[in-house]
């Protein structure tokens, strides 16, 4: 175990011109920005529900397998 936390602590991390835009952002105004348009998708019904157990970590409610939207 310790030679794996070592060995992920050694890990050069490279960081993006888009990482740092992000990092630098200034998100204080994010509320005055105009929300996305999503088109005729509604995203609450996007993907599968995801739940957290702190033994196994983040599960995907029903498997895995693809998940098509439905559109309106």
């Amino acid at each position: 175990m310790i030679e794996k936390v070592k060995s992920q602590q050694d890990l050069e991390v490279s960081e993006t011109q888009g990482d740092r835009e992000w990092l630098e952002a200034n998100l204080s105004e994010l509320d005055e920005s105009e929300p996305y348009d999503w088109g005729n998708l509604d995203p609450l019904t996007l993907g599968k529900p995801v739940r957290y157990f702190p033994e196994r970590g983040f599960v995907v409610e029903g498997g895995k397998e693809r998940v098509r939207a439905s559109r309106n």
